[in-house]
């Protein structure tokens, strides 16, 4: 594979992204965790929002309630594979959407479990997307940092998300 293919394997495998520090010019390695205190995120409301964008949540048909993971079993050196199921959402939609996801570098039953619980977590939620633009208040903000929209407007109270991608702009505008 390519350099490139095995990286987005290792960040796709511990649950993490890979940037380089604007400010140092070193490689940043974010891993995504429940590790943040609501209280001390940064908000983004109407006051330092320039754009809202288009926002919208994952459809009830897009989520997933089944995951697969597939992983390298230490013990027998093949292929073994977990699943892992959310029974309400199954009852809720009425029949099983899942998905099976490959881990090689995964050599842990137990380990494959508490992955595949993670990617169901994700994969089930309704979980809000889409691309906002703000004010120079935004500045600092990195990939995988985790902020506060809110909106009355838009039906945002305080909501928790994390920055997947972000643009610096070109420097004549001051959209991030």
């Amino acid at each position: 594979a390519t350099i490139e293919d095995f990286i987005a394997d290792i960040l796709s495998h511990i649950d993490a992204y890979l940037y380089v520090d604007r400010r140092s010019g070193r490689w940043e390695l974010r891993l995504i965790r429940e590790d943040f205190d609501p209280a001390t995120l940064q908000v983004f409301d109407e006051s330092n929002v320039v754009d809202w964008g288009e926002l919208g949540r994952r459809e009830a048909a897009d989520q997933i309630n089944s995951v697969t993971v597939k992983f390298s079993d230490a013990r027998t050196d093949q292929t073994g594979s977990v699943s892992v199921t959310d029974t309400a959402l199954v009852q809720l939609m009425g029949q099983v959407i899942s998905t099976t996801v490959d881990y090689p570098g995964i050599r842990f039953e137990a380990l494959a479990v508490r992955v595949a619980e993670r990617d169901l977590r994700g994969l089930s939620a309704p979980l809000l997307s889409g691309e906002i633009t703000v004010s120079r208040a935004g500045a600092d903000l990195d990939p995988g940092d985790v902020i506060i929209l809110d909106s009355a407007r838009k039906g945002l109270d305080g909501l928790v998300v994390r920055v997947v991608e972000i643009d610096h702009g070109d420097g004549r505008t001051n959209g991030i």
